[in-house]
């Protein structure tokens, strides 16, 4: 066993007070997410699917066959008691979720993602224990700061999708590999296949975890260093191995060729055409630098400033924690951005380099050892996260009908309210302002409004209805448009223009940043 670093610290009763309200605190937000939200455009679809699976011997849902089914379980805990007057075999999953809204109401969106805040808890819990064994009491309060205020994993803990449930596994997953190199018990690999079960029911894109995996091997095999590669490790990581695949078949029922129709889906999707809206214009083709950028649009300005400051501790971390840690997440770090820059096609959103922000997070714990001043580093870091709080409640709040943390974007854009300049679709506009347009509607009764929206969720949910809107020369006066951002900026449009029109127009209100409101 290695033994641990030299500024480990014993965790006390003060400590896990703060670690406790800091988690709390991401909780809230996300519920606050989750109860002021409509849903986004690919939650509709994914409604009741868990339930369906488990109740049933067809796996025909075309969800289902799209993604692995662990988010769709999760989802749907809360669905016990609920009767679902559904098609047996439906053929449009959209349509399907509509009706089951129709059926059950907002009480049916509540329930399926309040149990999406379990993984918040697990990541949390785990990036808190991870970073306390590197850096002690101090830096594990800092690392959970930054999730705590972290606008793209709020949004994203909120949501039905399988991107958190992704972002969760594949860092407990890292976790677990790490703790079983460091200790080399039976107990850590049995948890690292438990992890990794779960993580490769989260989403096709898990299946990265093996050359991942692999790469992680290499180099610490390569590093020479004990005791990395303990007693019996061969033996050990096959068991490892083997209840990671019992999950997934168990999870499957043992169809897998439905694990695997999936896969080529799926990877036929990411290498179809798509077309993608970046700085300003909408594309047929993708973008070498779409990732790259978005990364740095999409982060808070003072996590990205804290994850660069840290490596100037490496000369000062040489302890063999560290070192393992430092492979485990830049190996990661790189290749998914490597993957996506330049093997996928689709450029349509942060969400699929959502999974290295709890890495990213991680590593800012090293700013603590910084070589300067204790005071110094404490009034800086305490500086950063202060203008992180307050850059994500202005950026999340400034609107009616918050969190609006799905849209955020960094200073560097001007804020959210500018990022429709630079990104668009899951960046900025998923589809999740609805019910705040209803809001914003009601508040105005005197206005008459034409609806140009973007989204799976049905408008007559809310009593909406939705409207064409006529050429420039054509267009009736007096009157309020409200369209979605995806529609203004023509992504989805035959005539990616059709609407650029609309921009010349006095803007009346923006509803949530992703629905802008013109006054014809």
């Amino acid at each position: 066993m290695i033994q641990q670093p030299h500024h480990f610290s014993t965790l006390n009763g003060k400590v896990l007070t703060t670690a406790g309200c800091l988690l709390l605190l991401f909780l809230v937000q996300s519920a606050s997410f989750i109860f002021s939200k409509s849903l986004t455009w690919d939650e509709t679809k994914y409604l009741g699917v868990g339930k369906h699976l488990l109740n049933s011997d067809s796996w025909t849902l075309d969800p289902a066959r799209d993604h692995p089914p662990l988010s769709f379980y999760l989802s749907s805990i809360g669905m016990a008691d609920l009767e679902f007057n559904e098609p047996v075999e439906p053929n449009n999953p959209v349509e399907r979720g509509k009706q089951l809204l129709h059926q059950h109401g907002n009480a049916l969106i509540y329930r399926a993602r309040l149990p999406m805040l379990i993984l918040g808890c697990i990541l949390g819990i785990s990036l808190f224990l991870w970073s306390h064994e590197l850096y002690g009491n101090a830096g594990s309060l800092v690392t959970l700061s930054l999730f705590s205020i972290s606008p793209n994993l709020i949004a994203h803990q909120s949501l039905i999708t399988p991107d958190f449930a992704l972002t969760t596994f594949f860092f407990t997953t890292a976790w677990c590999f790490y703790r079983s190199i460091i200790s080399g018990r039976y107990l850590w690999f049995f948890a690292l296949g438990i992890s990794t079960g779960f993580l490769l029911l989260s989403k096709f894109t898990s299946l990265f975890i093996l050359p991942i995996g692999l790469w992680w091997l290499i180099t610490i095999y390569r590093q020479r260093s004990e005791p990395f590669l303990c007693d019996r490790f061969w033996l050990k990581i096959s068991s490892s191995a083997f209840v990671s695949v019992m999950i997934v078949c168990i999870a499957y029922r043992f169809q897998l060729d439905l694990l695997y129709d999936g896969i080529a889906f799926q990877y036929q999707t990411s290498r179809s055409p798509w077309p993608a809206y970046f700085l300003g214009t909408v594309r047929q083709k993708p973008v070498l630098a779409y990732f790259t950028t978005t990364l740095l649009l999409k982060l808070p300005i003072p996590l990205l400033l804290l994850t660069a400051c840290s490596q100037l501790a490496t000369p000062r971390l040489q302890h063999l924690v560290h070192q393992l840690t430092r492979t485990i997440a830049f190996c990661f770090l790189l290749f998914f951005i490597i993957y996506f820059s330049f093997f996928s096609h689709l450029n349509i959103g942060f969400r699929y380099l959502l999974p290295i922000v709890p890495f990213l997070i991680l590593i800012s714990g090293q700013c603590l050892f910084i070589p300067k001043s204790s005071r110094f580093k404490t009034v800086t870091i305490s500086l950063l996260l202060l203008a992180q709080a307050t850059s994500i409640l202005h950026a999340g709040w400034s609107q009616p009908g918050g969190p609006h943390y799905l849209s955020y974007f960094n200073e560097l854009t001007g804020g959210p309210s500018n990022g429709y300049l630079f990104l668009a679709d899951s960046n900025l506009d998923w589809g999740q302002d609805l019910k705040g347009l209803k809001q914003y509607i009601d508040q105005h009764p005197e206005e008459q409004f034409l609806i140009l929206y973007w989204g799976s969720m049905p408008l007559d949910f809310y009593g909406l209805r939705p409207s064409q809107l006529p050429s420039p020369e054509k267009a009736p006066t007096n009157v309020l448009v409200a369209i979605s951002t995806t529609r203004l900026l023509g992504i989805y449009e035959k005539d990616p223009i059709v609407y650029r029109w609309l921009l010349q127009k006095p803007t009346i209100a923006r509803i949530g940043y992703s629905i802008h409101i013109f006054r014809l």
